[in-house]
């Protein structure tokens, strides 16, 4: 079993973050619904919904101008590219060249429970709490952005909580999991080739976690096959470098985030053409969601499905 600790770190219980929301959709225009919003010197009733747009650098809503639009709780929708979300806390609102920058100030919990079902909708219970304590500990591990954290896969995807993932989050409400005596940013991606990668295997750092390869049964028996067609002249770094999970990236921002699937695969050319073929779906670095539902139908706990895919650490409560 994974040992449980007592940890004294960062954020506590109950307390909150700010997550940039909606950033796939890159919104100039906006329909806000609050209690009440504050741009600039103004203050304006937005409970019927106002209109907020970016102009430039600058957030614009009913002819009143400023750097930020601000909102407090208890709670607030947006609504915005045929999507309406709703948020229990406050928003900000700023531009960058014409594109608002949404940052919903929610709480920890809440936003554990929102990934949760946003990652895992419909896994059993125990795959729900591993993913629940994966994303806990991905938020206490630090911001990675001036404004904490966004809603893309650069940081972790958010939906509305449903029962399933609030019933996660609560369950395991506190606990995270710790290397070295720091609470580690816990990775996970959706399906493997048959073994995850370590970091040095994805071309990331191995600090201040290694993520050791670990053999996943439910892939390896069935494993995500997929292939990809990429003219040479763009591929070339592909066959030089081969796979890295930076390589991928900046080729995915180029061709499509569902072009490269994986980490690994074989590449070859054919006509001007690289061809890649593959297995698994994501930078394969850390918990396997496919993999962890696996061992959850099984009959495996949270806990030993977080100690085959992040060894050497530990389950902590914070």
């Amino acid at each position: 079993m994974i040992a449980l600790l007592a940890l004294a770190c960062g954020l506590a219980a109950g307390s909150e973050i700010r997550v940039a929301v909606l950033q796939l959709l890159r919104p100039s225009q906006l329909t806000l619904h609050a209690g009440q919003i504050a741009i600039g010197a103004e203050r304006i009733s937005a409970r019927d919904g106002v209109i907020v747009s970016a102009d430039g650098n600058r957030v614009r809503s009913r002819g009143y101008s400023g750097e930020a639009l601000s909102s407090t709780g208890p709670q607030v929708t947006i609504e915005t590219g045929g999507m309406r979300r709703a948020y229990r806390g406050s928003v900000e609102i700023r531009a960058r060249g014409g594109v608002l920058l949404p940052i919903v100030t929610i709480e920890l919990e809440q936003a554990v429970a929102a990934v949760v079902a946003a990652e895992m909708p419909g896994a059993q219970k125990e795959a729900l709490r591993a993913q629940a304590i994966a994303a806990r500990s991905y938020y206490l591990a630090g911001d990675r952005h001036a404004f904490g954290f966004c809603d893309t896969t650069h940081c972790q995807f958010l939906t509305a909580p449903d029962a399933s993932s609030s019933a996660a989050a609560k369950d395991t409400e506190r606990l995270v999991l710790t290397h070295a005596g720091r609470v580690a940013r816990a990775m996970y991606f959706r399906s493997c080739s048959g073994t995850t990668l370590s970091a040095a295997d994805a071309g990331l750092s191995s600090e201040p976690y290694s993520y050791f390869s670990a053999i996943c049964e439910t892939c390896r028996r069935k494993p995500y096959q997929w292939e990809a067609r990429l003219p040479q002249a763009q591929a070339e770094r592909l066959l030089r470098e081969g796979p890295s999970e930076t390589l991928r990236v900046q080729l995915a921002r180029q061709f499509g985030w569902n072009t490269i699937a994986s980490n690994t695969y074989t590449a070859f050319t054919e006509g001007g053409t690289v061809i890649l073929r593959g297995t698994g779906h994501g930078h394969g670095v850390g918990l396997c969601q496919r993999g962890a539902r696996g061992m959850a139908e099984s009959g495996a706990g949270y806990a030993a499905i977080l100690q085959h895919y992040f060894q050497a650490t530990e389950l902590s409560r914070k």
